[in-house]
């Protein structure tokens, strides 16, 4: 039994194990860059450690831990033997167990251990439990399961269907899910990525896990993620997560690159207590006391802010608070404070329901608050009686909110570099455009297409591979934000971030037009102000970009990673490609003016290995789908001032007075209801209003066309009629 208490965790471990698994457990992880993690339990938190131990002898790459009471039994993933160590980390003895059904299709022997008191059970992503009868060290019986279960790791709830017992199993069909079987094999229950809210930073599924029937309110079931090492706590009840994610790298960071894949609970190691326990594969192992992980009843933790710390004179500052439920129960009601310049502003909340812990809950104050001269003032904003509860009271967030006669807000610049034959692009396109959903104004974009993996995006070009070569980054899957670099598009970005770094105040006031003249050339005026004088080596970009693609979609088969729409594909630097030097004194306008006209015929490159010339062609799918992205940026530094976009284009009238001979439309003025009468056959009819925006479009068959539309605003249209000649536009105006 364990008597003393580690207090020192600076050991450090110099094992080295190689090792992998057909299913991809690794031995090693990935250095990431120190940036924020979100969904991680505040540092201020800790658990006790009761002891920092390491198996003795260690052996190659440790899994499935479980305790019988007595001793630690330890699975291997590709070994047909379990290990015994007692709960001082010595190992004494193997079991060699007869019957063992060998590597899974996944190339995995042993993947989880359990123990109901009486068996040994153990998974290995066959879809079956393989029950282990320890009187004669035999496979002594096998609990089907249905097809495409793929049981990764398991533990026993002793008080499932109805007090017989039965198995959760973690399941490799889904990024995050567990599903319940009888000992029978009979589906009973499931939670899933869904229900959780929440699922692996690097889309990993769940790979151990432990039943905690001991804690007050449970039962829970523990995971413990192979990297980073984060313990998540489920509440199966609820199908939620119970408390917030606790990152034990911040107690044993030397356990940074190794990966961990065993989680155990245990009454008595330590007298008096249960002990939560973890081993990584390379047999490095920590108990926490069980009792300290737990939570109080009632309890709210402040996030952080979306409240911007900058404001101009007489600007009225919106409070706000990103908070979640730290508690057992509910808050269902609260005062909510904030305190600035000497003067404390309180709001009751009465009929509120935070329930979640994942996703975080927005709470906007009703009060804001304006200064009329320039200063910096410090804010403070909580959250008092909880649940009606006095004295129990948030965490407090402190910041600084800083009064300027002139400042904008920032438009943080997304630079994606991407391919669609990127598995991995895929989901960061797609998790990025929520965050984007969720932030709007806050944002710019622009994607390039890599010429790798495989063969690479179709709509990779020379420019694509100057600007990775500046961020000095050879493969996709790539953000950069604001000149700064990300490592894992996006597993470590959040639409939370964005905010935060949107909140950063820009002195640099940019306007823009973007003007289409015919339908291949195109003007940008841009007026850049500095609101103070900035010295070194900056300069402007300005680009074209389409806003959705989908011709560079390649098949499955091909190699792709089945993305059929991209968007704010890059196209065109109007600007020399590494920019234009830009002189930028305060106060002091500068005047932007570039043109450029698309040539040749569209053409889709096979792969990135021919791709477009722009001296005789392009690719540009719909040019009425081009949008602008400019930004200023620090050449030598990579810092970006600041940037913006104009979504869509304005149409110059003189590019549409093409056919007027061939093509009447009556009556012109109209109320909404016209005739169109063409000499040519059209397949398609739109109209755009003078911004280039698209509001009426549909197919035809023939040389005449009535349309009636009643909700077109007065004003000027452009009529599309498309031939299989090309389009032909028409001029109409709506009284």
């Amino acid at each position: 039994m364990k008597k003393i208490l580690v207090l020192s965790l600076s050991i450090c471990f110099i094992l080295s194990i190689s090792h992998a698994q057909q299913i991809g457990i690794g031995h090693k992880a990935v250095q990431k860059n120190a940036i924020q993690k979100d969904l991680v339990q505040k540092a201020v938190v800790n658990w006790e450690v009761q002891f920092l131990d390491t198996l003795n002898p260690t052996f190659a790459f440790p899994i499935g831990v479980v305790s019988d009471g007595s001793y630690l039994y330890l699975g291997c993933p590709d070994q047909d033997i379990i290990y015994i160590s007692d709960f001082n980390s010595d190992i004494f003895d193997t079991i060699e167990v007869a019957g063992m059904p060998g590597a899974s299709s996944l190339g995995i022997k042993i993947g989880g251990l359990t123990y109901d008191g009486q068996y040994f059970y153990f998974t290995n992503a066959n879809d079956t439990i393989y029950q282990i009868d320890r009187s004669v060290d035999s496979v002594s019986n096998k609990i089907p399961l249905p097809k495409g279960t793929l049981p990764f790791s398991i533990t026993f709830a002793s008080d499932a269907d109805n007090g017989n017992g039965g198995f959760w199993v973690s399941i490799l069909n889904d990024y995050y899910g567990l599903k319940l079987f009888s000992k029978t094999g009979v589906l009973l229950d499931s939670i899933l990525s869904s229900d959780l809210n929440y699922r692996n930073v690097l889309n990993n599924p769940i790979f151990s896990i432990a039943y905690d029937n001991i804690t007050p309110g449970g039962p829970y079931i523990y995971t413990i993620e192979p990297y980073p090492h984060y313990v998540v706590c489920i509440n199966p009840a609820t199908k939620k997560l119970h408390k917030m994610i606790y990152d034990i790298g911040q107690d044993v960071p030397e356990w940074e690159p190794t990966n961990t894949y065993g989680i155990y609970i245990q009454s008595g190691i330590v007298p008096g207590t249960s002990t939560l326990g973890i081993i990584n594969t390379e047999g490095h192992h920590i108990g926490y006391n069980l009792a300290s992980a737990d939570i109080p009843d009632v309890s709210l933790t402040c996030v952080s802010t979306y409240t911007k710390p900058w404001l101009k004179i007489g600007e009225a500052a919106v409070i706000s608070a990103v908070v979640y439920r730290s508690g057992k129960a509910n808050i269902t009601s609260c005062n909510y404070n904030f305190l600035i310049d000497g003067k404390t502003y309180t709001q009751a909340l009465t009929g509120i329901n935070i329930s979640e812990v994942i996703p975080y809950t927005l709470m906007i104050h009703d009060s804001t608050f304006t200064k009329d001269s320039e200063t910096s003032l410090a804010l403070k904003i909580w959250f008092s009686d909880l649940n009606g509860n006095a004295g129990i009271n948030s965490d407090t967030l402190d910041m600084t909110i800083d009064v300027f006669p002139e400042v904008e807000q920032r438009k943080v610049l997304h630079e994606v570099f991407t391919s669609t034959t990127s598995p991995d692009c895929k989901y960061g396109n797609e998790l990025l455009k929520t965050f984007f959903d969720a932030t709007v104004g806050r944002w710019t974009c622009l994607k390039y297409q890599m010429n790798s993996p495989g063969s690479g995006d179709p709509y990779y070009t020379a420019e694509c591979g100057i600007r990775a070569y500046y961020y000095d980054t050879a493969t996709p899957s790539r953000l950069i934000v604001d000149g700064n670099y990300y490592n894992d598009l996006p597993f470590y970005y959040s639409a939370n971030t964005l905010v935060n770094k949107s909140n950063q105040p820009s002195f640099i006031k940019m306007e823009s037009e973007f003007i289409q003249i015919p339908v291949k050339l195109f003007k940008a005026k841009i007026n850049i102000t500095p609101y103070k004088t900035y010295t070194g080596n900056y300069k402007i970009f300005v680009a074209i970009a389409e806003k959705v693609t989908n011709s560079n979609y390649v098949h499955e088969s091909g190699g792709g990673n089945g993305e059929r729409d991209c968007y704010y594909v890059f196209k065109k630097f109007m600007t020399d490609m590494n920019g234009n030097a830009i002189n930028l004194t305060k106060d002091q306008t500068v005047n932007v003016d570039l043109m450029y006209e698309f040539k040749g015929e569209y053409r889709r490159p096979f792969n990135a290995n021919s791709p477009i010339n722009h001296d005789i062609e392009h690719s540009v799918e719909d040019f009425y789908d081009l949008m602008l992205v400019y930004w200023i940026q620090d050449y030598n530094t990579k810092e970006v001032l600041q940037s913006g976009k104009v979504d869509n284009s304005t149409l110059s009238i003189t590019a549409y007075e093409t056919d007027d001979n061939n093509v009447k439309v009556f009556p012109n003025p109209s109320d909404g209801n016209f005739n169109v009468v063409s000499d040519i056959a059209f397949t398609q009819l739109k109209l755009r209003n003078m911004l280039g925006q698209e509001v009426f479009s549909t197919n035809a068959s023939g040389k005449e066309y009535n349309i009636q539309n009643h909700n077109l605003s007065p004003g000027l249209y452009i009529l599309q009629l498309k031939t299989d000649k090309g389009y032909i536009n028409k001029k109409i105006n709506i009284k």
